[in-house]
């Protein structure tokens, strides 16, 4: 029973939006996300649901500013990366907003909601940070609808306080649903999450502290190379956190027989390498590798690490 006027006009958005993001990444080559079908995946799960959600309450006055869809950008954020987030924001909040009577005011409020949000947001490594993009988006929602509500359409004291309040409680529901669906998501799929990689790098954790006690030369010498190749990370555009926490667990291996390697010998000691055959000595040392992997499959390090 639809004009056929407005199939056409959807088509066209949905259009504008399937050129829009395959075209920015493919400007964008060094973007893991698009090389991974299960990232892919749950991107489009995310987008899908949360624009499902918003076309629910679209018949309603207050209901699509209380709706928290800048939650969709947060967690693509913390799971993915702040310009995957971005990216995904953008044609999420025009969909979302599509062909409603108060497009002209809930598209714009979406929108700069959701990318004031991400940009408050930072690099997710703080649980203070998702209070902020809260505050943020909250705060920014309000501003949206003084600039694209407020003069357009006639509002009481009573009306202005229940906008507000609908938008506030986007902004933090947005966050609160952003730092529980992030742990779900990274514990059911096996994803790695900025706040997974600061917890394994702690100096207390298990086994560090066995890396540390058994082989403190090679703990040391994993450390500057973590801080080099966090540099390095940063200056070509890399994941620096990634980076430096693999580089802290590169050598765990060593840990279990560590004083077949040099950073670990105490001078005037007997080296171990002398008793033994080259053959058996050269194996000892290339088998770290494996008992890295080993280590790290016992204590549950991130597959991605």
């Amino acid at each position: 029973g639809q004009r056929w006027e407005d199939m056409l006009g959807a088509t066209a958005v949905i259009v504008l939006s399937v050129a829009f993001v395959p075209l920015y990444f493919y400007r964008r080559k060094r973007s893991v996300v698009v090389n991974d079908a299960r990232s892919l995946m749950v991107i489009a799960l995310i987008f899908i649901i949360f624009l499902l959600g918003s076309r629910l309450f679209s018949n309603r006055t207050l209901a699509p500013y209380g709706y928290p869809l800048q939650a969709a950008g947060l967690l693509i954020t913390a799971l993915y990366g702040l310009e995957t987030g971005l990216v995904i924001s953008i044609p999420l909040s025009l969909l979302a907003s599509y062909g409603l009577s108060n497009t002209l005011d809930l598209a714009p409020y979406y929108m700069f909601s959701s990318l004031i949000g991400l940009l408050a947001l930072g690099p997710v490594r703080r649980f203070w940070g998702f209070v902020r993009a809260g505050a943020a988006i909250s705060l920014s929602g309000v501003v949206v609808l003084m600039a694209y509500r407020l003069p357009f359409f006639t509002l009481d004291m009573l009306g202005i306080v229940q906008f507000i309040g609908a938008v506030l409680f986007a902004g933090f529901s947005a966050a609160s649903i952003t730092l529980l669906l992030q742990y779900l998501l990274a514990q059911t799929l096996g994803l790695t999450t900025v706040f997974q990689l600061l917890d394994i790098s702690r100096p207390d954790y298990p086994l560090l502290q066995f890396f540390l006690r058994n082989a403190p030369g090679t703990y040391q010498h994993s450390l500057q190379v973590a801080n080099l190749a966090e540099q390095a990370a940063e200056k070509i555009g890399a994941d620096p956190l990634l980076t430096r926490v693999g580089a802290q667990f590169h050598d765990i291996g060593k840990a279990l027989n560590p004083t077949f390697f040099i950073e670990n010998q105490i001078p005037g000691n007997v080296n171990a390498h002398h008793d033994i055959p080259p053959e058996e000595s050269a194996a000892t040392i290339i088998r770290h590798v494996t008992d890295g992997v080993q280590l790290a499959k016992k204590h549950r390090l991130p597959e991605r690490l």
